[in-house]
């Protein structure tokens, strides 16, 4: 098993490679890269030392599981930068990454408390010790983290449809199906991982390493996903030519006596077109 997430890292850093001499570099690239680098780490990290990782050292493996919390973000971030030429991540945009920075400064404060420490356990080894209330908010926040920024991201696919379906005649070119196949991929995974993980706290049937085993390998799959079309995307809406839009049929009797040239005429018709898309998905 740990083979294959080996495997997957390697291919995370392939493809990420692949798009660091990707030029020019849209934004969405950008984001691309570091969702791979991520991915890659996790899948490589938790192949070579899961086992010791989750035994041995309760607060680094809860460290571990933190780095969930970026998935969401990165899916989200990315998809708006698909759809969205004009978009670009202002400060206010990093507090989506908020909740893994917090999660990771109590952990680290807790190091500081033994005996808050030793409560901070992913198995049911703490026994007499309880269980931190703090970290057992954090766990379910990043339970959470999923199915909020599904939905969020299938939200922004929907107003992209509505999009396509007004303003433009011809759709040869617009095809986000790749990206609802990435959403409903994520929202399975992360809706099998918490259905397990729920039976493994709850009747303790599965053992942890179950959980986070299916996950990785999810994973795992997920990074050829997006590492294959993610490579090769351009954003949705760019490069149209001018019968992708649909114009008025008496344009030309109406404005006969513009000095306007025609071809000038239909850049600015293209651009106001692609600006009025991308504002109605904000």
């Amino acid at each position: 098993m740990k083979y294959i997430f080996i495997i997957a890292a390697f291919n995370a850093l392939f493809f990420t490679a692949l798009l660091v001499q990707k030029k020019p570099k849209a934004l969405h690239d950008k984001i691309l890269i570091y969702w791979l680098l991520y991915l890659g780490f996790y899948t490589g990290i938790y192949g070579l030392s899961a086992p010791q990782l989750f035994t041995n050292y309760p607060l680094l493996s809860a460290a571990f599981i933190s780095l969930l919390l970026l998935h969401g973000p990165f899916l989200y971030l990315y998809i708006r930068s698909l759809i969205i030429q004009t978009y670009r991540i202002k400060p206010a945009g990093f507090l989506h990454f908020a909740p893994f920075v917090l999660f990771n400064v109590f952990l680290l404060g807790v190091s500081f408390f033994p005996e808050t420490a030793v409560k901070i356990r992913l198995d049911h080894l703490e026994g007499e010790h309880g269980s931190s209330i703090l970290f057992n908010f954090f766990l379910i926040l990043t339970a959470l983290s999923g199915p909020v920024y599904f939905g969020r991201s299938l939200s922004l696919l929907k107003k992209l449809d509505i999009n396509i379906f007004n303003n433009f005649s011809s759709i040869e070119n617009i095809n986000p199906d790749w990206l609802r196949k990435l959403v409903y991929t994520f929202g399975a995974v992360w809706t099998i991982l918490m259905a397990a993980a729920v039976i493994h706290h709850i009747f303790h049937l599965f053992s942890w390493m179950f959980c986070t085993n299916g996950l990785s390998l999810s994973l795992s799959v997920f990074i050829i996903l997006i590492g294959y079309f993610g490579v090769k995307q351009k954003e949705i809406f760019s490069g149209f030519e001018k019968n992708q839009f649909v114009t008025s049929s008496n344009s030309e009797e109406k404005y006969a006596g513009s000095t306007l040239k025609e071809p000038d005429a239909e850049a600015y018709a293209n651009k106001l077109k692609i600006y009025m898309a991308e504002k109605s998905l904000t």
